[in-house]
């Protein structure tokens, strides 16, 4: 990203902030947190949008599912806003991607699952997964 692409989607970022701090009013120290969380969660949102466009430009072709795993997939409120925005259906989960990372190649050691998509498939039957639905307009 060039710097001036990068300081107009600052000013961008700033403007959306000043449009939401209006809309919210003053709302008191709630109204300034609500704020953060919601600015935060729109610029990850924007983040992803930004990453799937360049991803689907390179590869010629479209998605229209996308799953997240680890931490950031417990947010019910982060993944809504990503099915939303991104008109897609989200599958989050499973949570602890790393530590299933390791026990899967344990697995694969010591020859209790025969292969990487045998030991996903346990990992994925054994784990929280929720799933979310982006509107097609």
């Amino acid at each position: 990203m060039d710097a001036e692409v990068f300081q107009q989607r600052g000013r961008a970022g700033k403007e959306r902030n000043r449009r939401l701090s209006e809309r919210e009013g003053s709302g008191g120290a709630w109204g300034r947190f609500f704020s953060y969380f919601t600015l935060i969660y729109d610029s990850m949102v924007e983040k992803y949008k930004e990453v799937k466009e360049d991803i689907e430009r390179i590869l010629g072709r479209q998605f229209t599912k996308l799953q997240m795993i680890g931490g950031g997939a417990k947010s019910e409120v982060l993944a809504a806003r990503i099915a939303q925005k991104l008109q897609l259906n989200v599958k989050a989960g499973p949570y602890e991607s790393s530590a299933l990372g390791n026990i899967l190649l344990t697995l694969l050691y010591e020859k209790e699952v025969a292969s990487v998509n045998e030991g996903r498939e346990k990992i994925c039957e054994a784990s929280e997964v929720k799933y979310y639905r982006g509107n097609r307009i």
